[in-house]
């Protein structure tokens, strides 16, 4: 499963089952343009009033970059380190203003707040960690 259809999917259900957390990672997001980098995939992100707009296009300066592995997000997912040590090792890199780090920062917590209410969660990522098991075999 790619990781943009990973998003989408993840945000709809967040919408759906944990709106108040949706809306306050919309809100933490502003008006900037994330470009996440997973593997060989880039997807950006930016919030639009109550929706998301995500797509593939390369936009040339981002507020916020983010480059990961698939793997490492399941690391990450599995409870196998923090974010905090994933950075500090090199295994997800982020580029961008302070304050817009910190914004970024804030609108993930929003969403892992969420996601972890909302019930269709862990399906969504034993789906994604299956996805990337297959991958590397």
């Amino acid at each position: 499963m790619s990781f943009q259809r990973q998003l989408v999917q993840s945000l709809d259900v967040l919408e759906r089952e944990a709106p108040d957390h949706a809306g306050r990672c919309r809100a933490a997001f502003g008006d900037r343009t994330v470009a996440i980098h997973v593997d060989d995939e880039q997807v950006t992100v930016r919030a639009e009033g109550t929706r998301w707009s995500i797509g593939v296009d390369a936009v040339e300066d981002p507020a916020v970059e983010a480059r990961t592995t698939s793997a490492t997000i399941v690391e990450l997912l599995d409870g196998r380190f923090a974010l905090e040590e994933a950075i500090l090792d090199g295994s997800v890199a982020l580029r961008g203003a302070v304050t817009d780090l910190l914004a970024f920062h804030q609108a993930l917590t929003t969403y892992v707040n969420g996601a972890v209410r909302a019930p269709s969660f862990p399906g969504l990522f034993r789906a994604f960690r299956r996805s990337v098991e297959d991958e590397s075999t």
